[in-house]
C-alpha cells in the first residue's frame, strides 16, 4: 500500500531517521520538516525498493540523504522538492535504478551532490533539475545516466559546479551564474540537447572553470563573466565535441578554447568577444552547413583548421578568418567572401585541398613565399599559384568566379589577335588582385574537368588577362597535367592585375529545352542535348478532350502518343488529350495576365496578353473566380530592398476575387541566368546552391516589386523544405502551398534576417515532425519561448514575431523538433536606410525606409544617389553604420551621434 511519513519541525537534536531494507508496493512520501538528518540506506544498511513512486519533501533545514549506503530502486518516479534550504545528497553509492522520471526542485539554497564517479546511476524516464538558489551553494552530478528525453536541468546562482562522466537526454542544461571561490568542472559528459554556462561576474580570485572531452548533441552557448579562464579542452586534456553549433561569450577574464586538442564543431562556431578569446585547433566536421562569425571586434584567429564536412555540407565565413599555423582539407569546401576571407600570413600554407575540399572564394596570402591558392567551384579546384613576392608585408587575394566572364562585363568575344580563333573560356575565370606591395609574380592556372568545356590539346591553351576593354594574350609559358586536370604558366610579365583567364578551350556547353513541363493543357515536351550540338525534338500531343481528373501526363511507351494519368496514377486508356496552344516563351518585363478559376482541381497557365508564362496556379477545386498574377522585374541583376536584403530580380504577386480558402499550390517560373545573378550576388544565403533558396510571402503595405515592408505588414519565411524545384533546363519551377495571396519575393536560406523596426515576421521550421518548440538566443544560450508579446506560435512549426522591437537585434532563434532535433538558425537584424525623400532631416521619420527614426538597437545604411544627403541636426544613439560610396553624412555643430558597435 501507499506509505506517507513526515516529522515535526520540532524534531531535533540530531535524531537521525532511517530508511533501509525496505520492499513497499505502493506511493511513497517521506517529508523532513525538522533539522535531523532523513536518511534512505544509511551508511552500512541495504537499499530501499519501491514499487511505485516515491517523493522526498525537504520542508526544515535537515538533510536529506538518498542511497547513502546501498543502491536505490524504483520502480515509477523519484522526486525531490526541496521548499527550505538544505544540504541534499543523492545515489551516493551509485548503481541505483528508476525506471521513471527524476525531478529535483530546489529553490532556496543547500549543497546539492548526485551519483559518485565510480558507479553510473541509470534513469529510465526523464531527468528534470531545478536549483535556483537563493545563496550560493555547491552543486556536483556524477555518472548519472538516463534514457529518455524532454526534460531539463536548470541551476543557477550555484557555487563552482562540478558535472562529470555523466551521459543525458534533456531538451536543456543549464547552468548559469555559478562563482567562486574553488574551480568549475564540467568533464567526460555525454550530452543530448542545449547546453548553457555562463558565470557571475563576481566569478574572481584565480578559479579558473575547465571543459573538456564532453560530447554536445545539440547547441552550446558559452559564456565568460568574471575576471578568470574559462579553459574549453586544456593543455593536455581531450577536446570536446560540438555535434550542433558552439557559441563563445567573453564579458570579461579570457576564454582559451582547444589549447590542448582539437575541439570538434558540426555545424556553427560563433564568438562575441572584443578580446581575450584564443582558439587552438578546431576541426570543422559532420555533413551539416556550419558558420563561423564573431559578433564582437575581435579578429578570428585559428592556429590549426581542418575542414572535414561530409556529405556535401560547407563552412561559411561570416567574418575573415586568418590561419596562424597550417589548415588541412580533408572533405568539404569552405565558402568565403570578399571582407569575409580565409588569410594566410607569412610562411602559413596548407595541406590537402582537392576537387573535393578547398575554398570556393577569396583567399588573401600575406608575405614574401610563393603560394598556391587553393580555390575553386563548388565540385572542382581551380588553384592559382603565385611566384614568392618580395616584402613579408606583400598582400595578395585570389578567387576562382565560377561563372561566364561576359556575365561581369569581362567580354569573351573582345580580345587581342594573337588569339586568332582561339575561344576565351566561359566556364569562369580567376579574379587576382595585389592588394599591398609592388612586385610581379609568375601566376599558374590550374584547370578541370567542367560540363561547359574541354581541354584536348594542352599546347593549345593560353593565360589571358583581361586590360580594361580587351583579353590580352599571356601566352602558354609551359603546362601541366592532363586533358582533364592541369596547370597553365603565363610566359609574359604579369604587370597588373584583374581577371584571368584560359585562351584556346573547346566550349561543350550544356544545353537543355524545356516549355514549363507536361501538363493538362497540352504543354509541348521538349528533350534536351548536350555537347555543344544542342538537338532537340518537339512532340505535341494529339488533339482531343480531357477531363478534369486527368492532371498528369506520362509516356505511354511508344513515340506517338501519349495517355492520360489520374488522380491515383492509374494510366487511363479511355483518355484523349485536348493540345491548345501552348506558352513558348517567359515574361521578361514587367507583366500581368487573369484567369478566371472556377473550381479546377489541375495547374492553370498564366499568362500575359502576349501569351508569355510567369506561372501556373492550381485551384483545387475552391473558386477563387478572376485572379491575376504580377510579373515585376528590377533594373539591376538582382533586387536589393531598402533594408538591405537581396532577392531574385523577378518577384510575383498574386490578386483573386475571392478569398481563398484553404491551401492551393502556385508554381513560379525563374531562369537560371536570374538564379546565378543572385547566388553571385549573395553567396553566403546559398551554401546548398538552389537547394537554399527560400521564398519570402509578404502581405501588407507596399506589396510592390521591391520588397519593402513598412510595419503594418507580415513576412512569412516559406523555407526550401516547403518548396519543390524542378529543374528544368534553363528554368527552375518553384511549387509552394499557400493559405493566402499576396507579394512573393525569392531569397536565399535567410539565416541573417535584416527587417524594419515594428515589422510582423514568421519564421518557419526547414524540418517537420510531430512536437515543435521555438527558442531564442539573447546571448547567453538558447531558452524555450513561450506565448507572449511579441512571440506566438512557439508550439508550432511556424514563430510569428509581431510587431518587432528594435530590441531584439542579433536574437536568434531556432526549433527543436520532436524533442532533440534543430532547425536551422535564423539571425534576426534591425535595419534602416536613408531615403531622404523629403529633406536633408535626420529627424524625419519620412525619410527613412521603414517609416520610423533608427534608435540604438538600429543598424543604420547610408546610400548614394539618393535626393538628399542626411544631416543630424540633434544627439542620436544608433547600433551601427554603413556610408557606402557617393553619400555622406553631415553631423551639425553641438551635436553628436553614438555609434554603439
Amino acid at each position: 500500500g501507499n506509505v506517507t511519513t513526515a516529522d515535526s519541525s520540532v524534531y531535533v537534536n540530531g535524531y537521525a531517521t532511517y530508511i533501509q531494507n525496505n520492499v513497499i508496493t505502493g506511493n511513497c512520501i517521506f517529508s523532513n520538516k525538522g533539522t535531523n538528518i532523513l536518511y534512505d540506506a544509511p551508511y552500512g544498511a541495504t537499499g530501499n525498493n519501491y514499487i511505485g513512486n516515491v517523493t522526498f519533501n525537504g520542508a526544515g533545514t535537515g538533510s536529506i540523504y538518498i542511497a547513502s549506503s546501498d543502491a536505490l530502486q524504483c520502480s515509477g518516479n523519484l522526486t525531490i522538492n526541496r521548499t527550505v534550504a538544505g544540504t541534499t545528497n543523492v545515489f551516493n553509492t551509485g548503481a541505483s535504478n528508476v525506471a521513471g522520471n527524476f525531478t529535483f526542485i530546489n529553490n532556496t539554497a543547500g549543497n546539492t551532490s548526485f551519483g559518485n564517479l565510480t558507479t553510473k546511476t541509470n534513469i529510465g524516464g526523464t531527468v528534470n533539475i531545478t536549483a535556483n538558489y537563493s545563496a550560493p551553494n555547491t552543486f556536483q552530478m556524477y555518472k548519472i545516466q538516463n534514457q529518455t528525453g524532454g526534460g531539463s536541468i536548470n541551476v543557477q546562482n550555484s557555487l563552482p559546479f562540478d558535472v562529470r562522466n555523466d551521459t543525458l537526454i534533456v531538451n536543456a542544461l543549464s547552468l548559469t551564474g555559478y562563482r567562486g571561490p574553488a574551480y568549475t568542472y564540467f568533464y567526460n559528459n555525454a550530452i543530448t540537447g542545449n547546453v548553457t554556462t555562463a558565470d557571475d561576474a563576481s566569478y574572481s580570485g584565480g578559479y579558473a572553470a575547465f571543459f573538456h572531452n564532453n560530447k554536445i548533441t545539440g547547441n552550446t552557448s558559452i559564456t565568460n563573466n568574471g575576471t578568470n579562464v574559462l579553459y574549453d579542452s586544456d593543455a593536455g586534456a581531450s577536446g570536446n565535441k560540438y555535434i550542433g553549433s558552439v557559441t563563445y561569450i567573453r564579458n570579461g577574464g579570457s576564454i582559451s578554447v582547444a589549447a590542448g586538442d582539437f575541439i570538434e564543431v558540426s555545424q556553427n562556431l560563433t564568438l562575441n568577444s572584443s578580446s581575450s578569446i584564443t582558439l587552438g585547433s578546431v576541426k570543422f566536421n559532420g555533413n551539416t552547413n556550419g558558420i563561423i562569425e564573431q559578433f564582437g571586434a575581435q579578429p578570428i584567429s585559428i592556429p590549426t583548421l581542418v575542414i572535414a564536412k561530409t556529405g556535401g555540407a560547407k563552412l561559411t565565413l561570416n567574418d575573415s578568418v586568418t590561419v596562424t599555423t597550417t589548415a588541412t582539407f580533408t572533405s568539404g569546401n569552405i565558402y568565403s567572401t570578399t571582407g569575409n576571407n580565409l588569410i594566410f600570413p607569412d610562411n602559413i600554407s596548407y595541406t590537402g585541398a582537392s576537387a573535393s575540399s578547398h575554398v570556393v572564394g577569396p583567399v588573401t596570402k600575406i608575405g614574401d613565399d610563393a603560394f598556391i591558392f587553393p580555390v575553386g567551384t563548388p565540385t572542382s579546384i581551380n588553384t592559382v599559384a603565385m611566384s614568392a613576392p618580395v616584402g613579408i608585408t606583400s598582400r595578395f587575394r585570389a578567387e576562382y568566379k565560377y561563372q561566364n566572364p561576359s556575365s561581369d562585363g569581362y567580354n569573351t568575344t573582345s580580345k587581342a589577335g594573337t588569339f586568332g580563333s582561339a575561344m576565351i573560356s566561359k566556364a569562369g575565370y580567376w579574379s587576382v588582385q595585389r592588394l599591398t606591395g609592388t612586385t610581379n609574380v609568375t601566376l599558374t592556372l590550374g584547370f578541370a574537368t567542367n560540363p561547359y568545356e574541354q581541354y584536348p590539346v594542352l599546347a593549345n591553351l593560353k593565360v589571358a588577362h583581361w586590360s580594361g576593354t580587351q583579353w590580352d594574350d599571356h601566352g602558354n609559358g609551359g603546362t601541366t597535367g592532363t586533358s582533364a586536370s592541369g596547370t597553365v604558366i603565363n610566359s609574359v610579365p604579369i604587370t597588373s592585375f584583374s581577371p584571368f583567364a584560359l585562351a584556346g578551350v573547346i566550349n561543350t556547353q550544356f544545353y537543355t529545352y524545356s516549355n514549363p513541363g507536361t501538363g493538362p493543357d497540352g504543354t509541348p515536351v521538349k528533350f534536351g542535348g548536350k555537347g555543344g550540338y544542342a538537338p532537340y525534338s518537339t512532340k505535341q500531343l494529339p488533339g482531343g478532350s480531357y477531363t478534369l481528373d486527368s492532371i498528369f501526363l506520362v509516356a505511354n511507351g511508344s513515340t506517338v502518343g501519349f495517355k492520360g494519368k489520374d488522380l491515383y496514377g492509374v494510366e487511363k486508356d479511355d483518355t484523349t488529350i485536348t493540345a491548345p496552344i501552348a506558352p513558348t516563351t517567359y515574361i521578361t518585363a514587367n507583366g500581368n495576365g487573369t484567369v478566371n478559376f472556377r473550381g479546377w482541381r489541375h495547374f492553370v497557365y498564366m499568362k500575359n496578353g502576349a501569351n508569355n508564362i510567369m506561372g501556373a496556379i492550381k485551384d483545387n477545386d475552391l473558386t477563387l473566380g478572376n485572379t491575376t498574377m504580377y510579373t515585376y522585374f528590377s533594373s539591376a541583376n538582382v533586387a536589393t530592398s531598402p533594408n538591405g536584403n537581396i532577392y531574385l530580380k523577378r518577384s510575383f504577386k498574386i490578386i483573386s476575387q475571392f478569398t481563398p480558402a484553404g491551401t492551393r499550390r502556385v508554381r513560379f517560373y525563374i531562369t537560371k541566368t536570374e538564379f546565378t545573378d543572385l547566388q553571385t550576388a549573395d553567396p553566403t544565403s546559398f551554401p546548398n546552391g538552389i537547394n537554399s533558396l527560400t521564398i519570402t510571402k509578404y502581405t501588407g503595405p507596399q506589396e510592390d516589386s521591391l520588397f519593402n515592408p513598412i510595419p503594418g505588414g507580415n513576412s512569412v519565411i516559406i523555407p526550401n523544405s516547403a518548396v519543390t524545384i524542378v529543374d528544368m533546363g534553363t528554368m527552375y519551377s518553384l511549387d509552394i502551398d499557400v493559405t493566402g495571396f499576396s507579394g512573393f519575393y525569392i531569397g536565399g536560406n535567410n539565416s541573417n534576417l535584416n527587417i524594419c523596426p515594428g515589422s510582423t515576421i514568421t519564421l518557419s521550421s526547414n524540418i517537420s515532425g510531430a512536437t515543435y518548440q521555438w527558442q531564442v538566443n539573447t546571448g547567453s544560450g538558447f531558452t524555450n519561448l513561450s506565448n507572449s508579446a511579441p512571440y506566438s506560435g512557439t508550439g508550432t512549426s511556424a514563430l510569428t514575431i509581431t510587431s518587432a522591437p528594435s530590441s531584439i537585434y542579433g536574437y536568434q532563434y531556432q526549433c527543436v523538433v520532436n524533442g532533440g532535433t534543430f532547425s536551422q538558425i535564423y539571425t534576426v537584424r534591425i535595419n534602416v536606410n536613408w531615403e531622404g525623400t523629403v529633406s536633408t532631416a535626420w529627424e524625419n521619420p519620412s525619410n527613412w525606409s521603414c517609416g520610423a527614426l533608427p534608435d540604438l538597437n538600429t543598424g543604420v545604411i547610408v546610400n548614394g544617389g539618393k535626393p538628399n544627403n542626411p544631416q543630424l541636426n540633434s544627439n542620436a544613439d544608433i547600433r551601427t553604420i554603413v556610408i557606402n560610396a557617393g553619400a555622406k553624412l553631415t553631423i551639425k555643430p553641438g551635436f553628436t551621434l553614438q555609434v554603439l558597435k
